[in-house]
């Protein structure tokens, strides 16, 4: 075996005992890689690459060894061949999103079950559904027509698809008892019956056909006195209701104050439980509601 040589333990004394010859040879059989001998035909090198290289220093040829682009890769780092290899295999494992199967809804979770005590499965038994009426971030209102009277009520169907959570299933779960515990009230929004299915939760409720207390207030540009203190003594009012039967709307908002009707006297009811606790006297809350997420 060979002895391993470094060239930078050859210093200028050295010189004299260790030709420039002798180290060259060396250093350029230790970088060329091992493989089949060179054609015959093979053309030599110039001469003027031969006096380059024997002029350098060990020194200089140590620098270049270590910083020439063309060594790292006889040496074990990878190339550029291979780095753009490496990149185009991450880009054709990156997905795209704008194909049809990135934007594919996941499938509802088998199994999942939402509600405690169901008013049914089959809410097309009795109740035909309409056209939408309003989204929000987990279900879809429609316009839903009891078969048996010809009543016209809301459904607001909401798919188990966007429960990916057990706070989100909780927050559904919860919504349906609230309303269930919460007694008639000419103010609050009423729930009719509650299905569940394998995809969805619909929840059947009172139908509001006016518009949002919000679109009202931008309608009239601004409110007098009175017809303020009327919103106002409503609003209040709905929370007192609450807070006698130990519960916490957290989301009093115009938006989710509708008018029964579109007529100017229409009663104000509060819908939208979603976010809504129990709570009991003497608990302290903690809580800071912001954008349908409670944080602690």
């Amino acid at each position: 075996m060979k002895p391993v040589l470094n060239p930078l333990e050859f210093s200028t004394n050295s010189r004299k005992s260790h030709p420039q010859s002798l180290l060259v040879s060396i250093l350029l059989e230790r970088i060329q890689p091992a493989g089949p001998p060179e054609s015959p035909h093979a053309s030599p090198p110039p001469e003027h690459a031969a006096r380059r290289i024997s002029s350098q220093t060990p020194l200089d040829l140590s620098l270049q060894f270590t910083l020439a682009p063309s060594l790292h890769g006889r040496c074990g780092a990878p190339s550029a061949q291979e780095g753009g290899a490496r990149k185009k295999d991450r880009q054709k494992q990156k997905q795209n999103p704008f194909t049809v199967a990135y934007n594919r809804p996941a499938p509802a979770r088998p199994g999942l079950v939402v509600l405690r005590d169901p008013t049914g499965r089959d809410l097309d038994a009795r109740h035909v559904l309409g056209g939408e009426l309003g989204q929000g971030e987990f279900g879809v209102t429609y316009l839903c027509t009891e078969a048996a009277t010809g009543a016209r009520m809301a459904c607001k169907s909401i798919s188990k698809r966007k429960l990916r959570t057990p706070v989100d299933v909780e927050d559904v779960r919860r919504e349906v008892e609230i309303m269930r515990h919460m007694p008639p009230h000419p103010n609050i929004v009423s729930l009719s019956a509650a299905y569940e299915d394998d995809d969805a939760v619909h929840l059947v409720m009172e139908l509001c056909e006016g518009s949002e207390l919000f679109d009202r207030i931008v309608a009239r540009g601004h409110y007098t006195e009175r017809p303020a203190v009327a919103v106002t003594r409503t609003i209040v009012e709905v929370v007192q209701m609450c807070h006698r039967n130990g519960v916490i709307h957290q989301d009093l908002k115009p938006e989710n104050f509708l008018y029964a009707n579109k007529k100017e006297s229409s009663p104000l009811k509060a819908i939208d439980f979603g976010l809504s606790v129990f709570f009991r006297p003497g608990m302290l809350c903690r809580q800071l509601v912001l954008k349908n997420l409670s944080l602690q």
